[in-house]
């Protein structure tokens, strides 16, 4: 019931914010989507195309002859791989351009919203809870939350291509395949979550953090705090803020370790399973050598 309420807030949060960033950065976004597709497609075009040169070479060992079709198939690898560098580096950069055009816009946009709230709510400390929380995360979590959301399209599509693959050679292992994908997936969206859910129960603390942190840093409150010889209290106050952040946020990291482990454990044992059959059928006869590899 969990995961269910964690997957529709993380898709309600996505389309929330797709939105916004769509109607600034359409162009921008489109050509990323055809960059993902291309770099999700191409290593099995290379892969498919390295299987059938293998399979060609097997057939041809020993004859002397190099046809026009193994020179095709071997134009086809070199190709493949040579676009698949070249859009990994251009993804790389629509992301960097994208990253820092979301966190000027949405750094305006926040300050701008912030300044045109009433007094009142800036002292209201939920209210102030609240605004800490918008300040200190959405400049940079909203970014990331696009980028982390674009890495799992991207994974979602290869887990797609190679269920179709594995289902198009036989169903049952292609079905086992897709299946063991599905719990990392679901906790990539958990992790997701879970980052920010520590984020919304540490406000409190973050507000407090920059409250003590303006005795030590502005001038006036600073030559106060040094007449009373409080300066040691400020830094130890501080320091057990920061403490609470960072122990919340390293059990999260630390529960999506292990849930990483035991996906991982999952998945690769139905990948392990898979080769085997696939051995037994090159040993059988039943499938070529080249197929095998791909």
């Amino acid at each position: 019931m969990n995961t269910l309420h964690e997957l529709k807030s993380v898709f309600g949060y996505s389309y929330r914010l797709f939105k916004l960033v769509w109607s600034k950065y359409r162009r921008l976004l489109s050509i990323s989507a055809v960059v993902i597709v291309l770099v999700s497609c191409l290593p099995f075009l290379q892969n498919y195309a390295v299987g059938e040169l293998l399979n060609k070479l097997v057939r041809l060992a020993g004859t002397g002859k190099f046809g026009s079709e193994l020179s095709a198939l071997l134009v086809l690898v070199l190709v493949a791989g040579s676009a698949f560098v070249a859009c990994s580096v251009g993804q790389y950069f629509l992301r960097s351009v994208l990253y820092k055009e979301l966190f000027q816009s949405l750094a305006v946009l926040i300050h701008r919203k912030v300044a045109e709230l009433d007094i009142p709510t800036h002292e209201n400390p939920q209210r102030k809870n609240l605004i800490t929380k918008v300040q200190e995360n959405a400049m940079w979590r909203a970014p990331d939350f696009v980028q982390r959301m674009m890495f799992l399209t991207q994974n979602t599509l290869e887990c797609i291509i190679a269920t179709a693959v594995f289902i198009n050679a036989d169903w049952i292992i292609g079905s086992m395949i897709f299946a063991s994908m599905i719990p990392r997936l679901i906790v990539e969206v958990h992790y997701n979550h879970a980052l920010w859910k520590v984020e919304t129960g540490v406000a409190e603390t973050r507000r407090k953090f920059w409250h003590t942190r303006w005795f030590l840093v502005d001038v006036r409150a600073l030559t106060e705090v040094k007449l009373f010889q409080n300066v040691r209290y400020f830094v130890d106050l501080l320091g057990d803020q920061l403490g609470e952040i960072k122990d919340r946020e390293i059990e999260v990291e630390r529960r999506n370790l292990r849930n990483q482990l035991l996906t991982l454990i999952v998945s690769e044992g139905a990948s392990i399973l898979a080769i085997i059959a696939f051995v037994n059928r090159v040993i059988e006869g039943t499938l070529e050598v080249g197929s095998l590899a791909f």
